[in-house]
């Protein structure tokens, strides 16, 4: 519905953020990574033409209240290879975080960009999944559950 204000000539949207009054604040959506921060580690298994061949020993560190677009840790896997984890978004049940592979480290194998996706479990693990979103083939997935080691 528009509204007409005659007296000062202004109309007003009502779907419009702002108002005669300046605009409106609208509702910010806090993004957390308390649920899956810390260190993780144990293995993950690499997906390659449909076979599991022996899992690779893979480290996963997450930062605790991380944002959308920033730098929340790094992730490591058996082979040398290191990619920096930035938050792409908050899933219903977990996170997608943009994975940028470090130039020269170690056997890297999806070209430099990857997808993790981290959901935390109710045993206090959680569940990654690795792969390479800018291809359809799949050799390149992997999955695993992570731990955290004992608190000595």
């Amino acid at each position: 519905m528009m509204v007409l204000l005659t007296a000062c000539s202004i109309t007003q949207d009502p779907d419009s953020a702002t108002s005669v009054n300046g605009p409106q604040p609208t509702a910010t959506r806090i993004i957390t990574t308390h649920s899956i921060a810390g260190f993780w580690s144990g293995e993950i298994g690499v997906l390659r033409h449909g076979s599991m061949p022996s899992p690779n020993q893979a480290a996963l560190l997450i930062l605790d209240n991380c944002g959308i677009g920033e730098w929340c840790g790094s992730y490591l896997n058996g082979q040398g290879c290191q990619s920096q984890a930035v938050l792409k978004e908050r899933k219903k049940v977990g996170f997608r975080f943009v994975m940028v592979t470090e130039p020269g480290s170690g056997l890297c194998t999806s070209g430099g960009l990857n997808e993790l996706v981290v959901i935390p479990l109710p045993d206090g693990t959680i569940s990654v999944t690795l792969s390479n979103p800018f291809s359809e083939d799949i050799s390149f997935s992997r999955f695993g559950i992570l731990s955290q080691p004992d608190d000595p």
